[in-house]
C-alpha cells in the first residue's frame, strides 16, 4: 500500500485526538479518515474503511478496553494494518509487545515520542514495499517454472499449471458442499462433489493441508507465525484466514524434514 496512508483514531479523549491530528498534519502522506469514541463505532470504521494505521486508547468508554478491542479485531483484519496504543500508564509496554501491537504512545502525547513512532512506521512501510517487490519477482519466477496437473471440475477436466493454484477451500455453505480451487487471478473453480482432501493432496506434494477446510500450495507460503500461514503475492491479502491447526502444523513440519 502506497501513501497517502489512511488513519483511524479511536479515543474518547478530545485533546489526545486533536494532538494526534496536529502531529499527523505535518506529514502529507497521512489522511485521517475516521474518528470514533467507542469500540463498536471503531470496529465499524475499521472493517468498512480498512485503514493502514489505527490509534487506540487503552481506556475506551465502552464494554471493551483498547486491548480487548484489539484482540477481538485481529481475526477480522486481512490487510496490512498496524495499531498504536495510547495510554497514561507506562506499565502496559510489555503487554503491548506481547499482543503484537506496533507501538505505544504515553499520554499526554510528546512530540519527540510521536515523531519516533511515525519514523518507525514509515520505515516499516518501506520494508513492506520492498518485500512486495520481492514477492512479485518470486511470482514471476513461479510462472515460468511450473509443472501441470489435472483437475476435475464440475463441468470438465482442467490441465492447470501448478503455480496457477494458490489454495483450495471446502465450502460447506455451497449447495452441494464441495471443494474449490482458487487460481492466481482469484477465479474459484468448483471441484467434483466426491473430491476430498486426500484426492487433492495426492495430485501434488506441493499441496499441504493446514486445517479441515483449507489446503495451500506451498510455493505461495511465506512463513508460519502465531499459528497462521502468511501467503505470498497474490494471496497475501485474502479475506480467508489461513490459520493452521496443531495437527496439520506437525504434519507440515515433518514433511519439510522429509523433503
Amino acid at each position: 500500500m502506497l501513501p497517502p496512508y489512511k488513519v483511524v483514531i479511536i479515543d474518547d479523549d478530545d485533546l489526545n485526538i486533536q494532538l494526534i491530528k496536529k502531529q499527523l498534519s505535518k506529514y502529507s502522506i497521512f489522511e485521517v479518515i475516521g474518528i470514533a469514541s467507542n469500540a463498536p463505532t471503531g470496529n465499524c470504521l475499521i472493517t468498512t474503511l480498512q485503514p493502514d494505521l489505527v490509534f487506540v486508547d487503552i481506556q475506551l468508554v465502552s464494554t471493551k478496553s483498547g486491548l480487548e478491542f484489539y484482540r477481538t479485531l485481529q481475526n477480522k483484519i486481512f490487510w496490512s494494518m498496524q495499531v498504536i496504543l495510547c495510554s497514561h500508564n507506562t506499565n502496559v509496554t510489555s503487554v503491548a509487545i506481547k499482543q503484537n501491537l506496533f507501538g505505544l504512545i504515553i499520554k499526554p502525547l510528546q512530540k519527540i515520542e510521536f515523531e519516533f513512532i511515525i519514523t518507525k512506521y514509515l520505515s516499516f512501510k518501506n520494508d513492506e514495499v520492498e518485500e512486495h517487490k520481492k514477492q512479485l519477482k518470486q511470482y514471476e519466477n513461479l510462472k515460468t517454472n511450473s509443472t501441470s496437473i489435472h483437475i476435475a471440475s464440475t463441468t470438465s477436466v482442467y490441465i492447470l499449471p501448478l503455480n496457477s493454484i494458490g489454495y483450495c477451500f471446502y465450502d460447506n455453505k455451497s449447495s452441494p458442499e464441495r471443494w474449490f480451487i482458487v487460481e492466481t487471478d482469484k477465479k474459484k473453480v468448483p471441484l467434483k462433489r466426491k473430491t476430498n482432501a486426500e484426492t487433492i493432496l495426492a495430485t501434488s506434494s506441493n499441496f499441504a493441508q493446514i486445517n479441515k477446510h483449507l489446503i495451500i500450495n506451498r510455493d505461495y507460503l511465506s512463513k508460519i507465525t502465531n499459528n497462521k500461514c502468511l501467503m505470498l503475492y497474490p494471496f497475501n491479502n485474502e479475506i480467508v484466514s489461513f490459520r493452521i491447526t496443531r495437527r496439520f502444523l506437525d504434519l507440515l513440519r515433518k514433511s519439510y524434514i522429509s523433503l
